[in-house]
């Protein structure tokens, strides 16, 4: 499994593939977390969940309108393609 703290790309080509279709803006949220959930009832701990949230955001704007799309997947040419989908009619 890839993680945020693998990425391997060139961030300013991914901001370049966003605006390749005339976008005027575009940015890029990484997050990377671990969560922990703790359920108690009647003084009694009934359940701990913990995890990890990850994944890439990607927000491109044009005329005043925005898009995002997000993945979880960190390989260079997935978070490519996830760039090119802000690029859809909501911001043409």
């Amino acid at each position: 499994m890839v993680t945020a703290m693998d990425i391997d790309f060139d961030f300013t080509e991914t901001l370049r593939v966003g605006l390749s279709d005339g976008g005027d803006f575009a940015d890029i949220f990484l997050e990377r977390r671990w969560v922990t959930s703790i359920v108690c009832e009647d003084d009694r701990i009934e359940k701990i969940v913990t995890g990890l949230d990850a994944g890439v955001g990607i927000r491109v704007t044009r005329n005043a309108r925005s898009a995002y799309a997000y993945t979880n997947d960190f390989s260079r040419e997935n978070i490519y393609e996830t760039m090119k989908l802000p690029e859809a009619p909501a911001v043409r």
